[in-house]
């Protein structure tokens, strides 16, 4: 156990530096005067009522020319008053950009891909970002993201995702750990190599979209919108996909509610991983998985023999100071190093949720709203 321990902890550590190094090669940007590239900005949503006022309210004070951009919300089948608000907001004089669709049945299925694909479909500018229903940004995002794209003349660009905290320490939990995910994210891009990026915060290219066939092909999988569509785009020669480390690019959502919630959401997660093609990303999600893995099977190992628990204990606590310094530079980014109070007990139990999100994803109880 000792060597299967040591030797995963030094590809992890390996690991660790590499996604470090691009973190650091990452320039902190932000945004000129830059109002050239335009936009639609696509947002499936179902049951979304109340986050849909807060959604618009954002959308509005965005500091971009209302001819440059255009906002397609895609209503999945609501069974609440969210269209509703939509429409309202359409007769009490919203930007003449805002578009509201109700999404069709697709092979007899519905779903967020579907909800998205039918949105890019009637999308008139050349640029598509993707968002959620409960997100909310700054009044620079489409300003940060047009002087990027003038800038370096990117295919698909992986923006940031920060998770609000509302108070509650489980919210601080999943806003420090999804800082994670982030540093994670955007060292990958910083290396040219990006496994990961977010939904949420997302801009490509239509015209691409379109020649790689969308969705097709993933709609099997209750989420992955935005993965297989990343592994698609880097299958393509030439194409250029970089991340945005900006406080102006910023995508801020809501952490779960609960811990049914959360961790339906994580193995949601999880489930679509056995269908990546991508061979950096595979790699990557075996090694972390492989690693906690590992040290919960040592610490059940452990309760029967002794040495075994303590190279369990070693190789969490060498794990935790391998994670610590990515995590240092990604809470000074989102400001928020006051929740690095929690970081010694998440270190702790953080191999004890990835097993429980991995045994969690075998089974077929999370979609992506009900």
């Amino acid at each position: 156990m000792w060597i299967v321990l040591l030797g995963l902890l030094l590809l992890y550590g390996l690991l660790l530096l590499y996604l470090y190094r691009g973190w650091e090669r990452l320039p902190l940007f932000w945004h000129s005067g830059a109002v050239g590239a335009k936009f639609s900005i696509v947002v499936p949503f179902r049951n979304e009522e109340k986050n849909l006022r807060v959604l618009l309210a954002h959308l509005q004070q965005l500091h971009y020319p209302s001819e440059s951009f255009e906002i397609i919300l895609v209503n999945d089948n609501s069974t609440d008053r969210g269209p509703l608000v939509i429409e309202g907001a359409l007769k009490l004089g919203f930007k003449q950009n805002l578009k509201l669709i109700n999404a069709q049945s697709k092979n007899g299925g519905y779903g967020k891909k579907v909800a998205l694909e039918q949105g890019i479909a009637v999308a008139k500018y050349p640029y598509i970002i993707t968002t959620d229903a409960d997100c909310i940004m700054g009044r620079h995002w489409l300003q940060t993201y047009a002087s990027f794209i003038e800038t370096h003349q990117p295919d698909m660009l992986i923006g940031p995702v920060e998770f609000v905290s509302n108070g509650r320490i489980f919210d601080d939990y999943q806003a420090l750990e999804f800082g994670s995910i982030l540093g994670a994210t955007l060292g990958a891009a910083g290396m040219q190599t990006p496994t990961m990026c977010n939904g949420a915060n997302l801009v490509f290219r239509k015209e691409l979209f379109e020649k790689v066939g969308g969705y097709t092909g993933n709609f099997q999988y209750d989420s992955g919108d935005d993965m297989f569509l990343l592994h698609k785009f880097k299958a393509q020669p030439g194409v250029v996909i970089r991340g945005c480390k900006s406080s102006g690019a910023l995508i801020y959502t809501q952490p779960t509610k609960s811990f049914k919630d959360f961790f339906k959401q994580r193995s949601r997660w999880a489930a679509k991983g056995v269908g990546y093609t991508d061979i950096a990303t595979i790699a990557t999600g075996a090694l972390v998985a492989s690693v906690n893995v590992a040290i919960v099977c040592a610490l059940v190992a452990g309760i029967f023999h002794q040495a075994t628990l303590l190279a369990a204990m070693i190789a969490l606590i060498a794990k935790g100071a391998m994670d610590f310094p990515l995590i240092w530079k990604v809470t000074g980014f989102l400001r928020k190093r006051s929740l690095l109070w929690l970081y010694p007990s998440l270190a702790l139990m953080y191999p004890l949720y990835v097993v429980l999100s991995l045994f969690l994803s075998v089974f077929p109880f999370s979609r992506w709203k009900k």
